[in-house]
């Protein structure tokens, strides 16, 4: 039976998270509302003064936030970052890949990709999410944990121009469903959130209602506005939480309901 002392504590209080590519617009909004459920929680970032940065300004103290360097698609740097965050909190129970590769350089006809510009996509955004199961794995088995990987909606109806990243998410809901199966006897869970088209634009810019074509991508929600980062946090937390505990291998699409299912 759940006391009411239980009740009342954060859905993630004592709990560890990473969440990678944290010092993005997404990785922001996240770790951010993560703490604010009560988790420890690992900027984890290529560039690691913006990660240590993005913790700073959530906690100054760094007593429950703090800033980890991590190339997802390097081994070694994911094994690093692992045993680091693992020595600061002595647990990790949960993993947010969030790290993804796509530019704007990066948007452009199918046929001018290069072998180059598809394994870089696809060691970002596919390896990069197994490497980080792979070497969490043992210390999610341990109390039962969670991964929750960002995805995208574009993998349901497709898009022009971004043919390696949309194949790249089409993997990452394929290694979610093979992890799903594997780990569930474990106690390990695995979901993916797709967002839609978010705006994480600085708050100076031009409201996205001004962009080029943004319009049409509004209007074709059910909820007819610009979608935030904040708009995911709540998804995020819940399959990170114990309200989830017997969701896995599913997908939660939260995109204002551009597509319904």
């Amino acid at each position: 039976m759940t006391n009411s002392a239980d009740r009342l504590s954060p859905p993630l209080a004592g709990r560890t998270v990473i969440v990678t590519g944290g010092a993005g617009g997404l990785g922001r909004a996240f770790s951010r509302g993560l703490v604010e459920a009560g988790a420890h929680v690992a900027v984890a970032d290529l560039d690691v003064g913006r990660a240590r940065a993005v913790a700073a300004d959530i906690d100054p103290d760094a007593g429950v936030v703090d800033g980890f360097a991590l190339d997802v698609s390097e081994e070694d740097s994911v094994r690093d970052c692992v045993a680091a965050v693992a020595e600061r909190w002595g647990r990790i129970d949960v993993v947010v890949n969030n790290a993804a590769f796509l530019s704007e350089a990066h948007r452009r006809p199918l046929e001018t990709f290069s072998v180059d510009d598809w394994m870089t996509t696809l060691k970002v955004n596919v390896l990069g999410p197994a490497l980080m199961v792979r070497e969490t794995l043992p210390w999610l088995a341990r109390q039962g944990g969670s991964v929750v990987n960002i995805g995208s909606s574009t993998v349901l109806n497709g898009a022009r121009n971004l043919a390696p990243y949309i194949s790249s998410k089409g993997g990452v809901n394929a290694f979610t469903k093979a992890a799903a199966r594997e780990l569930g006897a474990r106690g390990i869970r695995v979901n993916v959130v797709h967002p839609g088209f978010v705006d994480v634009r600085p708050v100076n810019d031009p409201p996205a209602e001004e962009l080029p074509g943004h319009q049409a991508a509004i209007a074709a929600r059910c909820i007819p506005r610009p979608e935030l980062p904040a708009d995911l946090v709540g998804a995020v937390v819940f399959l990170a939480s114990d309200a989830s505990s017997f969701i896995t291998g599913q997908t939660i699409n939260v995109d204002g309901g551009v597509n319904l299912h």
